[in-house]
């Protein structure tokens, strides 16, 4: 499981000015993401299982205090739902998710399944998003849960458990083929908003192809404050 947190500015991402002197570009280190890094993913070590009945949920702890926007789930192994034979990942039903995160008073008893466009309940993963970003601190506990053990309904028949991990993941790759990306998005970008784009993308990627150049030449990192 990684949950995801917004962070300041921090020494540990590269990020460089491209173009513009508001315009800056980040490559950042494996599990951070967000155009300035600002985003980082961590993972919790313990494996969490959700079982179909008897109140049995699988309790985890946030190992950073931060500001917490998602919560992705990867699926490890095992089923939850109403029978074996219709049990999947994330529930039963294919085109609705019955997998709820509750804190420590489980809260939110009265969840229901709901839908998350791109996701079943057989996906591999599940992304969670909040529309209000959590303040959580270190250590602080929660839940995941079937719903039907949650609610205590229509959960007589249920078999489980269905467990989860997180595995790491890196949001950067090579740097040339990076930076070749953000400049193409910037072409783009920039041919659509501006009636002379033709010269200005040029004169974007030349500047941007030398800043590479004399980037690969230099041993030490370079950081530039945002400027908005």
């Amino acid at each position: 499981m990684f949950l995801y947190r917004l962070r300041v500015y921090q020494h540990n991402s590269s990020c460089r000015t491209l173009y513009e002197l508001n315009d800056i570009w980040c490559e950042c280190l494996p599990n951070d993401s967000g155009r300035y890094c600002e985003k980082q993913s961590v993972e919790i070590p313990d494996e969490v299982c959700m079982h179909g009945k008897g109140n049995q949920n699988g309790k985890f702890f946030t190992p950073v205090q931060g500001t917490m926007y998602a919560m992705r789930l990867v699926h490890i192994s095992g089923v939850v739902g109403c029978s074996s034979g219709t049990s999947r990942k994330w529930g039963f039903r294919n085109s609705e998710i019955f997998t709820i995160i509750t804190d420590e008073n489980n809260q939110n008893r009265n969840a229901f399944p709901y839908k998350i466009p791109g996701f079943t309940s057989d996906s591999p993963e599940l992304i969670l998003t909040f529309n209000t970003p959590l303040m959580v601190a270190t250590g602080q506990e929660y839940r995941l849960w079937f719903s039907e053990d949650l609610r205590d309904q229509h959960e007589d028949n249920n078999v489980g458990p269905s467990c989860i991990k997180g595995h790491p993941s890196s949001n950067s790759g090579p740097f040339k083929e990076n930076f070749m990306k953000r400049v193409q998005i910037q072409d783009d970008e920039e041919a659509k908003s501006q009636g002379d784009g033709e010269r200005r993308n040029k004169k974007f990627r030349e500047q941007a192809l030398c800043e590479l150049s004399s980037s690969q030449e230099s041993s030490s990192t370079q950081y530039v404050k945002e400027i908005l």
